[in-house]
């Protein structure tokens, strides 16, 4: 549990300060924005890696090293350095994203059958549940001591994580995975350069050359990354795993869903704090935070609902898709109006407490024990790529769509709703179509 709390522990060090870091250090709000993409980017990139050594005796001493990252990152996120240096201290930070699947597959390796899926489910729900905590009170600190003292919170909060995981972290005696430097460094460059096309085209202009040659320079890294995969035998994302239905279904629901999901989040926080001239509620960030509570009651609600429900979470997942859906077209119509956010929000609780308990149970119902560590790792990629390309398509759009030089309006907010709308209803069809349950006694570990 505790190293599913350092994931919800960077996002709200970021989703909801993004407008007082613009503020703050006198940058963009789409500059700004980078302090939330580049540690989503980050842990998309290096959780593969981190999932990879986490499969052999190395487990131990990789989380406790990648807490040591997410620690020193924090600490330099409180330094008044400047911009650059708190970018850099925001992106050390994203390590931590990897931490997520690891706490999976301890679960996985050291619980008895019966109590394995409801833990799984349990630490993706708790990591919900923290993160609409984490929002309220990292607003509240930052409202009363500014972001660097939000920060320095941080920085006591995974000390005390780095401490308790070196005292309880069991060893863990699997064979030692070797690592392929050339499938790492395509995969994470791709990744980057597409990312870097999505999130800064507006301000480089759609059809320039630098969008261009991103855009395509990244999608070529990731052909070439998955030619590579798929011609050695043992690679960090097992694509021919990807290829099966049920995989590549959860994949495909993990990044629609972490869109929808981030999307309401960034969405519903710049049209709060965003001035009332502009179309926004003019709010403050102390109480743009009590409005994320909502998100976190809720995501406990449909966590425990879906774990109590006695469905599979094969039928869950396309539920709690449906429930992005709602969260984004309620703040589409209803954003200007302090009741119709704290609607939104707790709609995108429910479905985060649906969609992320029911993921993981997902992935590790259709692939063997000895891939937990990697294809977890790789849905928790494509899930923090969708929380990524979510947050940096909201800013976009609301930019795009609002007039002249206006940083947003409410004709920018309700488009960017409405069009991040069809990632959650594009989610419920793709989780509806593809997946199935797994027949009982033939699932992957049993044999």
């Amino acid at each position: 549990m505790m190293l599913a709390a350092v994931s919800p522990l960077v996002s709200s060090l970021g989703a909801p300060l993004v407008p007082q870091i613009a503020d703050l250090f006198e940058v963009s709000l789409s500059a700004a924005q980078w302090t939330l993409t580049g540690p989503l980017l980050f842990g998309a990139v290096s959780a593969p890696l981190i999932g990879r050594i986490g499969e052999g005796p190395a487990r131990r001493g990789i989380i406790i090293a990648v807490l040591v990252v997410v620690l020193a990152g924090t600490i330099l996120a409180t330094v008044p350095l400047g911009f650059g240096a708190f970018l850099v201290g925001r992106i050390a930070q994203g390590a931590g994203f990897g931490l997520l699947p690891m706490a999976m597959a301890i679960a996985r390796d050291v619980l008895p059958w019966d109590r394995r899926d409801a833990t799984i489910a349990s630490i993706s729900i708790s990591a919900t549940v923290a993160a609409g905590v984490g929002f309220p009170l990292s607003t509240t600190l930052a409202s009363i001591s500014g972001v660097h003292g939000a920060h320095l919170f941080g920085v006591l909060a995974v000390a005390a994580i780095v401490v308790l995981a070196a005292r309880t972290i069991p060893t863990h005696h699997g064979p030692r995975r070797s690592v392929d430097m050339c499938e790492a460094l395509l995969l994470g460059l791709g990744s980057t350069a597409v990312l870097l096309a999505v999130t800064q085209g507006n301000s480089w202009n759609w059809t320039s050359l630098e969008v261009l040659v991103s855009s395509t320079g990244g999608l070529v890294l990731l052909l070439a990354w998955g030619w590579r995969s798929l011609r050695l035998p043992a690679p960090m994302i097992d694509l021919r795993l990807a290829r099966t239905r049920s995989v590549l279904g959860a994949h495909m629901t993990a990044l629609l869903a972490g869109a929808s999901m981030y999307a309401v989040l960034v969405v519903a926080t710049i049209a709060v704090q965003a001035s009332t001239d502009t179309g926004g509620l003019g709010l403050d960030v102390f109480v743009s935070g009590l409005l994320m509570l909502p998100y976190s009651l809720a995501g406990w609600v449909g966590g425990v609902l879906a774990a109590r429900s006695g469905w599979p979470a094969e039928r869950i997942l396309p539920i709690g898709c449906a429930w992005f859906t709602v969260a984004t077209l309620t703040l589409g119509v209803a954003s200007g109006s302090v009741w119709g956010v704290a609607v939104a929000m707790a709609a995108a609780g429910l479905g985060g407490g649906c969609a992320f308990a029911a993921l993981p149970v997902v992935v590790v119902n259709h692939v063997p024990g000895t891939a937990t560590a990697s294809v977890l790792s790789a849905n928790h990629v494509v899930r923090a790529l969708g929380f990524a390309i979510g947050s940096a398509m909201a800013v976009v759009l609301i930019e795009l769509f609002s007039p002249g030089s206006a940083a947003m309006s409410a004709d920018g907010v309700k488009t960017a709703a409405l069009v991040m709308a069809a990632c959650g209803l594009v989610g419920v069809v793709v989780s509806g179509l593809m997946l199935r349950p797994h027949p009982p006694g033939s699932r992957p570990h049993a044999a």
